[in-house]
């Protein structure tokens, strides 16, 4: 799902570019964005990836601290976004670990 992550010293967010469609009670279908809103201090854990046969596929794995785990990828620039994330987070007490690994399709 395409979209942008928003990066703040108190939050991150998502919210996605298109409407998804949902079910209302009413018969007519709802179009809602997707967002989602993570307080730093919720954020256990995040972890930087890439896909071993295609180097270029670079992932960004947040995991908080009810371990729900979100998936970022196709940054413009992922370094610079995995930076600024970084920088968010390692302020954070409750983050962890920033950890770089690799991972098979």
């Amino acid at each position: 799902m395409a979209g942008l992550l928003f990066i703040s010293t108190d939050k991150i967010a998502f919210c996605s570019e298109r409407s998804i469609e949902l079910s209302s009670p009413t018969a007519k279908p709802l179009k809602i964005r997707y967002k989602v809103i993570v307080p730093l201090e919720k954020i256990k854990r995040v972890n930087e990836s890439e896909n071993a046969k295609k180097p270029r596929q670079k992932y960004v794995q947040i995991v908080t601290e009810d371990k729900f785990k979100l998936w970022f990828m196709g940054f413009l620039n992922h370094q610079k976004a995995f930076k600024y994330l970084k920088q968010a987070t390692v302020q954070t007490p409750s983050v962890t670990a920033v950890d770089a690994r690799m991972i098979s399709p």
